[in-house]
């Protein structure tokens, strides 16, 4: 999993261009990478799962970031649980 980072990267370009009936990626404890690798992970084993990046960052990297963010207030903090069980969630 740790060579899935970038969506961009030439490695995962050619990875995602091999036709195969089931991928797998193996990582340590997902949501401890920044969620933008995790989402490069994810959509290499399920592409557009979680939508593009673009959806992705707006349903659930920018809220997470607000949440944890040092001048948060309690509604980010809620919203950023609330998303990051829901991308768990969804994911099992």
């Amino acid at each position: 999993g740790h060579r899935l980072r970038q969506a961009k990267s030439q490695i995962v370009k050619c990875m995602s261009q091999l036709r195969t009936r089931a991928r797998i990626v193996l990582t340590g404890y997902p949501l401890q990478n920044h969620l933008e690798e995790y989402w490069c992970m994810v959509n290499f084993a399920r592409p557009l799962f979680l939508g593009d990046m673009e959806q992705f960052k707006h349903r659930f990297k920018i809220p997470i970031d607000n949440g944890q963010a040092a001048d948060a207030d309690d509604e980010d903090a809620r919203i950023a649980r609330s998303r990051t069980f829901v991308l768990n969630d969804k994911l099992r």
